[in-house]
């Protein structure tokens, strides 16, 4: 299969923006990600393991519930 990119660079202004906001919502979306992955990792094995209570996982992360 044969795809055709266009050349970015004769983009107009307009589309170049919105090509850049989505670029940036989807860096934000892959940094959440990343950083939601990283506190499960922390907190599961510690909950499962009863080494850790909900209550005082919450004040760990700081949640409002």
């Amino acid at each position: 299969l044969s795809i055709e990119v266009p050349d970015v660079r004769k983009l107009g202004a307009d589309l170049e923006a919105e090509a850049e906001s989505l670029l940036r919502l989807a860096h934000h979306a892959r940094v959440e990600s990343q950083t939601l992955a990283q506190l499960r990792d922390a907190l599961l094995p510690e909950l499962l393991s009863g080494r850790l209570r909900v209550p005082v996982a919450e004040e760990l992360v700081g949640a409002d519930t």
